[in-house]
């Protein structure tokens, strides 16, 4: 059996020109999923950020930063004193800037946080970090049909762009659900952990 769980574009790499026609249909159909791409900062700060909330998000869609997350508002991932942000830019401007300096586009998520908070030390941090995800987020899961197939011959596809639903508990849902999960091999014979 062969499971695997890189998102689809990669998956459909490994998958197409197997010779197996389950498996390479399945490559087939990994290749239509469309993703989202994402690029994020994680800025730190020695001092704290006062303000009411942990988290802003881009409601509508129309911003250069899909969110910003307050990590230090999570119990004992921030010493006290500091203040740590995880600026999360849009799909657009991820696309636009995927391929550009990761200082510069660290500096412009940071002046984005800086306008956004309205605090403008922000625009300058002690430290940061960042990361961007070319397939962060599938905008559809693959086709039903293709899963199935591949599963009755021993091919089994878990993460969020098999599950219908672009978030950790999806893929982790897909991964643990029949028929999707492999309990025994092909002809029966249990799996031995």
């Amino acid at each position: 059996a062969l499971l695997v769980n890189p998102p689809a574009p990669q998956t459909a790499d490994l998958l197409c020109g197997t010779g197996i026609d389950a498996v390479d249909r399945l490559g087939k159909a990994a290749d239509t999923v469309e993703y989202r791409t994402v690029w994020t900062a994680v800025l730190g700060y020695d001092f704290e950020i006062d303000v009411p909330y942990y988290a802003l998000v881009n409601a509508d869609k129309e911003h250069k930063v899909g969110w910003i997350g307050r990590e230090e508002c999570k119990p004992g991932h921030v010493p006290d004193g500091e203040s740590i942000l995880v600026v999360q830019a849009s799909p657009d401007w991820s696309i636009e800037r995927y391929d550009r300096s990761p200082e510069q586009n660290v500096a412009d998520l940071a002046r984005h946080a800086a306008a956004i908070i309205g605090d403008q030390r922000l625009a300058d941090p002690d430290w940061a970090d960042h990361q961007g995800w070319r397939y962060a987020l599938p905008d559809e899961d693959v086709q039903d049909e293709a899963v199935r197939a591949a599963a009755r011959d021993g091919g089994y596809v878990t993460g969020d762009w098999g599950a219908g639903d672009a978030r950790l508990h999806a893929a982790v849902r897909n991964g643990l659900e029949p028929p999707l999960v492999p309990t025994e091999q092909p002809g029966g014979a249990p799996w031995r952990h």
